[in-house]
This record gives C-alpha cells, sequence and structure tokens, in this order.
C-alpha cells in the first residue's frame, strides 16, 4: 500500500517526510499496534533510531513482565549450549 500526502500538507504540519514516517511510527507503536522492529520499518530508521526518537520525547517502551519472562527463557537457552 501506498499512502500519498502532499507537499501543502507536510508543509502545514511543519514536517518533512522522515519525520511524519517517525510521528506515524511512533503513534502506531505507543498504541500497541506495531512492535518495535515493525515500527521502525515504518519509520524507515534502524531501531536503535527509534528508541533514540522515543527517548527524545520520553515515550516509554512496550515491555512488561511477560517480555522478561520470555527473554529470560531466551537467555538460558543461548546459555545451556
Amino acid at each position: 500500500m501506498n499512502l500519498i500526502i502532499s507537499d501543502e500538507v507536510l508543509e502545514a504540519a511543519e514536517l518533512s517526510e522522515r519525520d511524519l514516517r517517525i510521528e506515524l511510527a511512533l503513534a502506531l507503536y505507543t498504541r500497541g499496534n506495531l512492535s518495535l522492529g515493525k515500527a521502525a520499518e515504518v519509520a524507515e530508521v534502524s531501531v536503535a533510531e527509534l528508541m533514540q526518537q522515543m527517548g527524545d520525547r520520553e515515550i516509554p517502551l512496550n515491555y512488561d513482565a511477560a517480555d522478561l519472562e520470555h527473554d529470560l527463557r531466551t537467555l538460558r537457552k543461548l546459555e545451556a549450549r
């Protein structure tokens, strides 16, 4: 799918195309519609860059106890190798 936004709209919003992509990606991530990786794809930036943008805006990571448990299980499996 392609989304076309006119230059006039970008100018009215005072955003570059890059900034609009980042804003959209962060909005969808914050709402829980996208993972961090998918949001970075929408923004067309690296995950690290998107995390930097999140930090600049004081947007917390969507990371809960279930995510932590999943990561711990993964680490334990890697240690067992």
